[in-house]
Formats: structure tokens, C-alpha cells, sequence
């Protein structure tokens, strides 16, 4: 036993003598040899001009590293002769902690700037080399390798950052934009680390304040608490919650709670331009079990004076965004609300009653519309509107089914702005079809009185066609069931039974294949009709018509007997 402590013993004096030595030899080197290979090393691995103007390092207890106005020079195509420029860089890194097991680390950048900028073929001015984007590593076999916790237990004694500008342009014409950082404090003062952030995003303020709990804990030990308050352009963010340990699983339960009092603060933040709705509250709660970041539940609540909006939904992985289920519901003064923000004017008034509910699930890559149904109400009038659309990104897939029931036409005179005719309740069902390999289908059923209405068509496409075809086919009992619609009285005579397919242009209307049966007449043929361009032009009429047997009186309004004039007392 005395042997191996003495063994012991002298390996430990070798140890320290070694270190010793190591620490003369590193002192007795210049910092400017230092610096010279430093920047020989930056310059050989990105292909740029890098420079220090000064450099010191101390070795002792601790590594430290000061250096002075740094510069890289920036891509050949840029404009701007350097893309980073740091004018203080201060490191310490505790050699004696790594005795313990610890990494003890301190870090301060003062006054720095970095460029962000692409070129016309996107290609970055941080792309070193060739600019060419490197491969992808192979990814290692999940389970091939086992977690056995970290090799240092990392204690941030400070990590600064004062007076940050980072510059970020798209492309050559691009805007720029800015984020200023005006202090990042990271530190330990005791047990748990805390942060604290101050930030302009392009001229936005923002400010961060919280703690991480025990860092050498979460890491890769146990759970900490988590909580973290701030305000981004006057709205109040909060997030607090338990996350870790965060190796070699993620495991994470956080709530989110973001307070916007008005629409336009955040609208500036992400670069939109909207007018203003107050109170608006989002919450949330991010889970992470391991395999998957979950955001389940997403609520958010419009509170506006004049309108009230409730969306609900959960992202079932963040890290994909993938399994988006999101469901919402509005109302007439919402619409109204909203379409006025929006700029849009209407050439006439909704109905007093509007509901509308939608369900959208799916990720980036096959996202749908499962369900947006829009109601509206009036009196005497219910139109519902049903659409899904399988494919929402390539606007693929989609059916569109319209059911109403209206008393009158009467009831839609305010919507069509001039008086329509006291008519037999009208019921009618539309459904517009649409799949990639085939045409967009379009079928309406419409029913009044004792008469019915069937359309159906294959559309070129959903944008609005030169020209339309449609299959028509009306059927009535009688010639009677027409009397409201015409505001007129036609003879009871039947049954009526019609067929034809139209071709609608702007200004001429095609009949073919008319097939036209009343009781035991009948009539076939085709027609063309050139409608008036002008209002002094007449319409044209040109066609046949194979007539059996027709009694156009049967089509007329019967005639009005005027009561016999008084004979003269």
C-alpha cells in the first residue's frame, strides 16, 4: 500500500512538474508569434484576409486571450470591403477547474459587426472556398454509439456581448436588415445561470430576462426550472417551465404565453403592414419527450372591442412541422372588421349572420384544408359553403359543395341590389370538384315550385374561362311552376322536359342538341345567339329547329280578358 502511494505520489509531482514546464515553455513564446500563427491558420482555412492588430495570452491558473481589432475581408463579388469586424475579443479559460471536472469559461466581445450579405445566385459571403455547399455527413446509426454524460461540467462564469450589429441582405437589391445587439449577459453568479437581453430588431426594441436553472444540471443530470419574461416591440412574452436534462434526450415541458396588445406592433416586427386589432393572447406549451419537440395546445384569442376570433390547434413536431392541426371560428363582424383593415370594399352588404370554422392539418410538405365551412343566415335565406382542399399548397384536390334554401328570390333583392320577384322557395346544391389528372367538375341541382334545374360541366381549369360548356337539362309538372319566376301566367300544360348543352361566351350564347318536350309535343334543333355589345345593337338569333308538333301558345302567357266597357245610361 505504501508503494502505490508513493507510486502515486511522484506520478503526481511528474504531473505537476510537467505542467510547470509546459507553462515556461508557452510563456517564453511571444504573442506575436502567437498572433502570426493564428492568423496564417484563419487565412489557409477560409481563403480570406484575416487580421489581428493585437493579441496577448496569459498562462496560469487560468488561459486567457485578449485580442484587438479583428477583421476578415469579405467575398470577392461583395461591395463592402470586410464582412466581420470584432474590436475586443476576451476569453478565459480555468486550466485548474479542469482538475475538478469543470469547465470554467468566460467570454467578451465589445463592439463588433458582421455582414450577412448573398450574391444574384444565393450563394453566401460565409460560404468559404468555392462557395459550393458541402455535403451531407453520413449520419450515424441511431443506438451506435451510447451517451455516457458530459466530459466537463460547464460553468459560464460570463459570456458578453456589447455593442453587436449584424447587417443580413437577401441579394444585391435587397433591403437591408439590422439587428442591434446592445448587451447579452449570460453569467453564474450563484448556482443558476441568468440572462439578460437587450436588442433593436430593425429599429423594433427588445429585452430578455431570466434564468436556466443549474446549467451542470440540465445539461445532461436533471430537470431545471426554466423561466424567462421579456417584451419584443410591446409584447409581453413569459415562458416558464422544466426542461432537461436536454442529453442525450430532449426532455422539455414549457408554457408560452405572449400578450400583443395591438396587431400593428407585431405586424412591424415580422415586416407586415395591417391595420390595428387590440388584445390579442397566444399560450402554448412545448414538450419535448426525447424523439420529438410537440406544441399541443396552441390557443390564441382576438379580445378586440369589435370583433372576437378563436383559433385552437397543436403542431405534433416542431423540429418538421409536421402534424399541423389548427381549427378556428369567426363571425359577421369579424369579416367586416377585417375585410375593411384589408382594403376591400364590397359592392354590397353582408348577411347580419355569418359563421365560419375551419380545420387545417397536415406539415410543410402535404399541408390540407380538412374543412372550411362558411354560414350565412338572413331572413328567409341559409346558404352553406363546404370546401377541403387535399393539396393546400399546390391548391390540388379541392371540393367545394354550396347548399341553400331561400324563400324567395325576394330575399336576396339587398345582395343583387335590385328587387327581384316574390318566387316559390328555392333550394339548390352546387359541388365543384378538382383532382390534378382530371378537369374540374362542376354540378348544381336547383329546385322551385315543381320545377328542377341540373347543370353539370368539366371546366378547363378554375381560373375564369373564355368559354364555358354546360349540360342543361329543366323538368316541370306543369308550365304553371314558372308563373312566380316569370311574374306571369303560363297554361297549365305539361309535363315540360328540356335538354341542351351551352357554350357561353362574352357575347354569344350556343344551343346544341336542344331536346324539348311539352305533353306530347316536341322539338330538336340548334341555336346561336349574338348578344349586343352596345346598347343600341340588336340581339341575333340564328338556328334550327326540327319541330314534330309545338303549340307556342303552350309558352305564352294566357291572354287577359278586359272587362266589356258600360253601355251609356
Amino acid at each position: 500500500m505504501k508503494t502505490i502511494l508513493k507510486f502515486t505520489g511522484y506520478l503526481f509531482a511528474v504531473l505537476i512538474t510537467l505542467v510547470i514546464a509546459i507553462v515556461i515553455v508557452l510563456k517564453l513564446i511571444p504573442d506575436t508569434q502567437y498572433k502570426d500563427w493564428i492568423t496564417s491558420a484563419a487565412q489557409s482555412a477560409t481563403g480570406r484576409d484575416f487580421s489581428i492588430e493585437s493579441l496577448e495570452l496569459d498562462f496560469g491558473t487560468a488561459l486567457r486571450v485578449r485580442a484587438d481589432k479583428v477583421r476578415m475581408a469579405n467575398a470577392d463579388w461583395a461591395k463592402q470591403a470586410e464582412m466581420l469586424q470584432v474590436d475586443r475579443l476576451e476569453a478565459d479559460f480555468g486550466l485548474l477547474s479542469l482538475l475538478e471536472g469543470k469547465a470554467d469559461i468566460r467570454a467578451v466581445v465589445e463592439r463588433a459587426e458582421v455582414l450577412s450579405e448573398n450574391n444574384a445566385d444565393g450563394i453566401s459571403n460565409w460560404a468559404m472556398g468555392s462557395g459550393k455547399p458541402a455535403q451531407e455527413a453520413e449520419k450515424p446509426e441511431e443506438g451506435s454509439g451510447e451517451f455516457t454524460g458530459l466530459p466537463l461540467e460547464p460553468f459560464i462564469r460570463e459570456i458578453r456581448i456589447d455593442d453587436f450589429k449584424l447587417t443580413q441582405l437577401a441579394g444585391p437589391e435587397a433591403d437591408p436588415k439590422v439587428i442591434k445587439l446592445k448587451q447579452l449577459l449570460i453569467e453564474t453568479p450563484e448556482k443558476d445561470t441568468t440572462l439578460t437581453l437587450s436588442a433593436d430588431l430593425d429599429g423594433r426594441p427588445v429585452t430578455l430576462d431570466g434564468n436556466f436553472g443549474n446549467m451542470a444540471m440540465f445539461l445532461d443530470k436533471a430537470s431545471e426550472p426554466l423561466q424567462l419574461t421579456g417584451d419584443i416591440n410591446g409584447n409581453q412574452l413569459k415562458v416558464s417551465g422544466n426542461w432537461g436534462p436536454l442529453f442525450p434526450k430532449q426532455i422539455m415541458e414549457v408554457d408560452l404565453a405572449l400578450n400583443i396588445p395591438a396587431t400593428t406592433q407585431l405586424a412591424e416586427l415580422v415586416g407586415l403592414s395591417i391595420e390595428e386589432f387590440e388584445d390579442i393572447n397566444v399560450t402554448g406549451k412545448i414538450i419535448g419527450d426525447g424523439s420529438k419537440f410537440a406544441l399541443d395546445p396552441l390557443v390564441v384569442n382576438l379580445d378586440d372591442p369589435t370583433v372576437k376570433l378563436s383559433i385552437n390547434g397543436s403542431i405534433d413536431d416542431l423540429t418538421s412541422l409536421s402534424g399541423i392541426h389548427i381549427a378556428t371560428d369567426a363571425n359577421t363582424e369579424f369579416l367586416k372588421t377585417l375585410l375593411q383593415q384589408l382594403g376591400i370594399e364590397l359592392a354590397t352588404e353582408l348577411p347580419p349572420e355569418i359563421e365560419l370554422s375551419a380545420n387545417v392539418n397536415g406539415g410543410l410538405d402535404d399541408l390540407a384544408l380538412s374543412e372550411f365551412v362558411v354560414v350565412a343566415r338572413d331572413e328567409g335565406m341559409e346558404i352553406k359553403a363546404t370546401t377541403s382542399i387535399g393539396d393546400l399548397l399546390n391548391m390540388h384536390k379541392i371540393k367545394l359543395n354550396v347548399t341553400g334554401e331561400i324563400d324567395s328570390l325576394s330575399s336576396l333583392s339587398k345582395y343583387a341590389q335590385t328587387e327581384l320577384p316574390q318566387t316559390d322557395p328555392l333550394k339548390l346544391n352546387a359541388t365543384l370538384t378538382e383532382e390534378p389528372s382530371t378537369k374540374p367538375e362542376l354540378t348544381l341541382h336547383a329546385e322551385t315550385g315543381g320545377a328542377t334545374v341540373d347543370i353539370t360541366s368539366a371546366l378547363e381549369s378554375l381560373a375564369l374561362p373564355e368559354q364555358i360548356e354546360l349540360n342543361v337539362s329543366i323538368k316541370a309538372a306543369s308550365m304553371t311552376d314558372f308563373n312566380k319566376l316569370a311574374q306571369t301566367e303560363f297554361p297549365d300544360k305539361g309535363p315540360l322536359d328540356l335538354n341542351a348543352k351551352l357554350q357561353l361566351q362574352k357575347t354569344n350564347i350556343t344551343v346544341n342538341d336542344l331536346n324539348l318536350k311539352l305533353d306530347k309535343q316536341s322539338a330538336t334543333g340548334n341555336l346561336s345567339l349574338k348578344l349586343p355589345e352596345e346598347e343600341a345593337q340588336p340581339t341575333v338569333i340564328n338556328g334550327k329547329l326540327d319541330i314534330a308538333y309545338l303549340n307556342l301558345n303552350h309558352f305564352l302567357p294566357e291572354p287577359v280578358e278586359e272587362p266589356a266597357a258600360e253601355a251609356e245610361s
